[in-house]
């Protein structure tokens, strides 16, 4: 994953436990479902920038939609 990839929020692993289900639910509520452009990679995580929201996200729970490049 770069800077300038187009991403998707879409936890491919959801743990059983109420507190990754909240959190997923938030993360879900915050995107809309909407694609968003990486800002930043470092790491394990990713800053996107989901319209005018900026949240970092581990990169495990992102699926490239569209590369830069």
């Amino acid at each position: 994953m770069n800077v300038g990839d187009i991403v998707k929020f879409m936890p491919s692993k959801c743990s059983g436990t109420l507190t990754a289900v909240k959190y997923f639910n938030r993360i879900l509520l915050l995107t809309r479902g909407k694609p968003g452009l990486v800002l930043d990679v470092d790491s394990s995580r990713v800053l996107v920038c989901f319209g005018t929201k900026k949240i970092r996200l581990r990169e495990e729970y992102l699926e490239v939609i569209s590369e830069c490049g």
